[in-house]
């Protein structure tokens, strides 16, 4: 494997899965937003991951102001925007996205720890569900000038254990780290080869003997 000027990668740039190595070096040599997007699908799907949404907007702080949109989602989720336009408003993308730079768990299988949100948000949340969407990880972006910002969600119709189960497959986080976390697993990177993990729970533990 070489970067795309023919250098040789060094042993200091190989500590990361091969797969994700392989896509950054493809990513390297890329040279339209085609191309950038058809790595980006193709990674996702390696992973097996179903769902790849991507939002940008040259002005998020203008409601009216356009938004690009790239989505493997199918079509009738623009059957559900033009029903009720005002989902936009109550998008990852909106709420988190356009504030904040920490990646966020999304879909209908966070919702018990989303908090207080509204009637809105919980629709928005379970149209996703049924699009396929049921549990994913959101990273926002952001470009450098003021008010420009994106938002990339990988994801499909995955539980919590799921994903973590195709993190501990594809070497991501160890299995011992896995399942210290047990039914609190916050672990979440996507990626494996598509079939239904194993759940992994906390280990028992015997109840503590009485003292005699």
């Amino acid at each position: 494997m070489t970067h795309f000027d023919g250098t040789a990668l060094q042993g200091t740039e190989k500590f990361i899965p091969p797969r994700l190595l392989d896509f950054l070096v493809q990513l390297e040599a890329t040279t339209t937003t085609e191309h950038v997007w058809d790595l980006i699908v193709g990674l996702a799907r390696d992973l097996g991951l179903t769902v790849v949404d991507y939002v940008y907007a040259t002005d998020f702080r203008n409601w009216e102001q356009a938004q690009f949109i790239r989505t493997t989602i199918d079509s009738r989720w623009f059957d559900d925007l033009r029903r009720f336009p005002h989902i936009r408003y109550t998008s990852a993308f909106r709420m988190h996205g356009c504030r904040y730079l920490t990646p966020i768990m999304v879909g209908e299988e966070y919702l018990d720890e989303m908090g207080e949100i509204s009637g809105d948000r919980r629709r928005h949340v379970r149209i996703g569900a049924e699009m396929g969407m049921r549990a994913g990880i959101s990273i926002p972006l952001r470009i450098g000038d003021p008010g420009q910002a994106a938002l990339i969600t990988l994801g499909g119709d995955l539980g919590r254990a799921d994903l973590a189960a195709l993190a501990a497959r594809a070497g991501l986080v160890s299995a011992p780290l896995l399942r210290a976390h047990g039914d609190d697993l916050t672990v979440f990177l996507c990626t494996g080869d598509g079939k239904t993990g194993t759940e992994v729970r906390r280990p028992g533990t015997s109840p503590p003997t009485a003292a005699e």
